[in-house]
């Protein structure tokens, strides 16, 4: 989410004109009449100019502006700014007759300027520019450079280049090198015209979010405190502009003033923990082929170093602080020749055959040694707090029952190696130590320990998907439901207040909350965050201390600090305020209908910025419908507040089967593929027209992703409200991706619990969007990764087979090397960018984006 203005490494002089004084006639030809100015900056030629370099060319003033590099800035140029010359402001120049002539009173003989404007444009456009400049000069358009030149034989430079701009705001920056000695002086400065439809300037940095800051910026991605609750860590990335290239840095602050105690950017150190005594932290650091435990005491910086950690990847350190217990993964047996035998559907996935194993290293000893062997995978779950024993788990395929592995939980006394099983059951569960080790929270279905956390009647298939929060006797086995009659959704859960109290990070509707429970479940106390949906938690479990991070539905992440007893958020870090602080966000306002059936169906509404009452918009409707709701979070892969920068209303809304809204509404999950989530959606969006009136009816697009893609394809057979619809990763036949998918057959054990292509052919074929085709009317776009393991491509390309034999409109982009997210960064803007054209063209009847990236080919 960072603007690189390289970025403005360098730039811009260019005028504006406020938008409200330019005419919005096709193919105007506009000149800016006020530009954002700073400088001067004292510039010389380097020694030896004269002579030719080793490849025998010549220095001139094309090279001498170029190579004036200038310190990344990423604040958008604005009027009383600093600006990237020194402490120097930008300053507001209006000009006559478009020409840039800077009050050079420098005295020297060459300075540096640079200007900076904004061009604005209402949709995608071609836009040319008309450079006339007696200045050696620059020009570059958000971040990129369009154009250089330099006077020749007292004559100006002069350009004519093109670009193509999204619908927003796109800064023109531009580097001007002014020469007393030049006869260019005597010219008239640096002018330039441009030519597009419905363009406009301005020198307001204010503007509506675009993928920048969807894609870039800073982000908190972790956090972690420290068991005394004075220090706490939070993890950052940031994601540049242009490559995409992505930086990591950990740092670790004090709680009680948030000071900063301790960095580190350097990708060779890996694993960072806080020690058991609070007081230093550890790591694991690559040194050539070597990988180093480093302890670091965080007060001294003084640190200790041990060897032979060059397998572990992932350690936890003993309650008492004397061991360290590690993971250390085997590579399984390789078939020979071109053949491979399959032993399993799992055996399908390429690292199933790889096995995670326990190690241990002992600090008075400094010796590793090896705590589990075998061809299962051992799991360590929980350290007991005296260090006398662990708890670890293995995991095994069970094709007899749902969900079709199975969980053994098993105790390793470290004194006298006994192990003991704990239990053996379907499914699988977190597990965590209470501080007396008495006691084991685990987390999991509602399902486990014998339908205990079950409350729905006897006949209805609960959510596996809709986690509770248990505790287990490790002496008489009893198990306490925390969060049977609890509706949210629980993501987390620690102990606390020295195992009094247990601290659940939760789903809860469209939120993301933390809530504090006794040891019975009894009651449930909200603690106040700083975000609308918290991504993550940490938790001291001897004071209570927290420290937790996310975002909100208009605001990217931030984190805070609180304490159990007070309550009292306190912010941490805000890491994109600069970045977004001339970002304008448009409402977004809670849109909640009943059904037919006296259902609730909760929603969301996000409205364009600049959003007028008496005006009709396009509508996106966007949906997931797959049990996770569409939550308050900010940006993600469909960032509803851009959707509304461009220009339309968006609805979102959690039809029947999404967890957070308690075990009843998520059980509706289960053999349903639509049976009611795509009548409740139909219905929604009609109620939604019918309440709005800005929301144009006649003109209404629906987006959804992999059961959102399904959820997309299957409507447009039910329906006709929808112009156009994209489906991403869509499932247009239930029982190919039941046996193809990585997956697929392990989700539907939980979406489709007990039905199977060979029991029940017809809810399949019924449900499946590929065997009802010819009943489509609306254009769709279909959308895949070619490498899509979760939902193969080829559930795309059915359908798209089959809408083409029918002669529907339908469109079908795979995009290379990308698997079920696509996650690469060229690859991601291309993908977005697809997005917005297609609605642009169904949705805003301007199809010049769509055909500028897939332009008709005669094939």
């Amino acid at each position: 989410m960072r603007t690189s203005i390289v970025t403005v490494l360098v730039t811009v002089l260019i005028l504006i004109n406020p938008i409200s004084g330019i005419s919005q006639d096709e193919k105007a030809h506009k000149k800016p009449t006020e530009w954002l100015i700073t400088g001067p900056a004292g510039v010389s030629v380097p020694l030896f100019d004269s002579l030719p370099d080793i490849n025998g060319k010549k220095f001139n003033n094309n090279i001498l502006l170029n190579s004036l590099q200038l310190p990344s800035d990423t604040s958008l140029p604005e009027e009383g700014r600093e600006s990237p010359i020194g402490k120097q402001a930008w300053q507001s120049l209006t000009v006559v007759k478009g020409r840039l002539i800077p009050a050079d009173e420098n005295g020297k003989m060459m300075t540096l300027w640079l200007g900076a404007v904004y061009i604005t444009s209402p949709r995608y456009a071609s836009v040319e520019f008309d450079i006339n400049s007696s200045y050696t000069y620059e020009l570059w358009l958000n971040g990129e450079k369009i154009a250089s030149g330099s006077p020749s034989g007292g004559k100006p430079a002069t350009a004519k280049p093109s670009a193509k701009i999204t619908r927003g705001k796109h800064l023109l920056l531009v580097k001007l090198l002014s020469n007393k000695s030049a006869e260019a002086v005597k010219q008239e400065g640096f002018m330039i015209e441009v030519t597009g439809n419905d363009i406009a300037f301005t020198t307001s940095p204010k503007q509506s979010i675009d993928l920048s800051h969807v894609l870039g910026g800073t982000s908190v991605t972790g956090c972690d405190i420290s068991n005394s609750g004075d220090f706490y860590l939070l993890n950052y990335a940031t994601i540049y502009k242009g490559e995409g290239k992505t930086e990591r840095e950990s740092r670790i602050y004090s709680f009680s003033n948030h000071n900063l105690v301790w960095s580190n950017a350097n990708e060779k150190i890996s694993g960072i923990s806080f020690t058991p005594d609070g007081h230093s932290i550890s790591y694991l650091q690559n040194k050539g082929e070597e990988k180093q435990f480093v302890i670091e005491n965080l007060l001294t910086g003084k640190k200790s170093i041990a060897g032979g950690f060059e397998d572990v990847d992932y350690y936890t350190w003993s309650p008492d602080g004397k061991f360290l217990i590690y993971s250390i993964n085997e590579n399984g047996p390789k078939d020979k020749n071109f053949a491979r035998h399959i032993e399993n559907p799992n055996d399908r996935w390429p690292w199933y055959r790889s096995r995670s194993l326990l190690g241990r290293y002992t600090f008075e000893t400094k010796l590793h040694d090896r705590l589990t062997w075998g061809y299962l995978s051992t799991d360590l779950q929980s350290i007991a707090h005296d260090g006398s024993f662990i708890l670890f788990t293995t995991s095994e395929p069970d094709f007899t029952t749902r969900p079709y592995s199975r969980q053994q939980l098993y105790r390793l006394d470290l004194i006298s190696g006994e192990v003991t099983r704990i239990w053996d059951f379907a499914g699988g569960a977190g597990i965590t130590l209470s501080p007396d080790d008495k006691t084991i929270l685990v987390t999991g279905a509602p399902t486990l320990f014998s339908n205990v956390g079950n409350i729905l009647p006897e006949g209805t298939i609960p959510n596996e998907y809709d986690t509770q929060a248990f505790l287990y006797d490790l002496s008489s086995g009893k198990v306490t439901p925390l969060t049977r009659n609890f509706k949210p959704k629980v993501n987390e859960a620690v102990w606390a207040s020295n195992g009094q109290q247990i601290v659940l990070l939760t789903e809860n509707q469209t939120r993301g909350d933390i809530f504090t429970t006794d040891l019975k479940g009894s009651s449930f106390r909200k603690i106040a965050g700083m975000a609308d949906v918290t991504s993550g938690m940490a938790v001291s479990p001897l004071t209570g201390r927290i420290t937790a991070y996310g975002t909100s539905v208009s605001a990217p992440s931030v984190a805070w600090t609180t304490t159990l007893s007070e309550n009292l958020p306190s912010l941490a870090a805000n890491p994109s305020e600069s970045f977004f602080r001339n970002v304008v966000f448009g409402k977004v306002e809670d849109f909640v209908f009943t059904t037919g059936k006296g259902d609730s169906i909760d929603g969301m509404v996000f409205y364009p910025p600049d959003f007028k009452p008496d005006q009709k918009y396009p509508v996106i409707v966007y949906y997931y419908a797959g049990t996770s709701p569409i939550n308050r979070s900010f940006e993600g892969r469909y960032p509803k507040n851009l959707f509304a920068a461009m220009g339309y209303i968006v609805y979102t809304l959690n039809p029947d089967g999404c967890t957070g809204y308690g075990a009843e509404f998520a059980s509706r999950h289960v053999n349903n593929w639509g049976i009611t989530t795509a009548d409740q959606i139909i219905e929604g969006t009609k109620k939604f027209l019918r309440t709005h009136p800005a929301a144009d009816s006649t003109r209404v697009g629906c987006i959804g992703a992999s059961y959102g893609g399904f959820m997309t394809m299957l409507l447009q057979t039910r329906t006709d409200i929808f112009r156009t619809a994209i489906a991403h990763a869509g499932i247009s036949n239930l029982s190919s991706y039941w046996g193809e998918g990585y997956w697929g057959y392990l989700y539907s054990s939980a979406a489709t619990a007990g039905k199977f292509p060979w029991n029940d052919p017809l809810f399949y074929t019924d449900q499946s969007p590929l065997f009802n085709a010819s009943k489509v009317k609306s254009s769709i776009l279909l959308l895949h990764g070619n490498k899509d393991t979760n939902v193969p491509t080829a559930e795309s390309h059915q359908l798209f087979t089959a809408l083409t034999l029918l002669g529907k409109n339908v469109e079908l982009i795979e995009f290379d090397e990308q698997n079920h997210q696509i996650l690469s960064y060229k690859p991601r803007i291309e993908w977005q960018n697809t997005i917005f054209a297609w609605f642009a063209k169904w949705l805003q009847d301007d199809p010049a984006w769509w055909d500028e990236l897939y332009p008709d080919r005669k094939m």
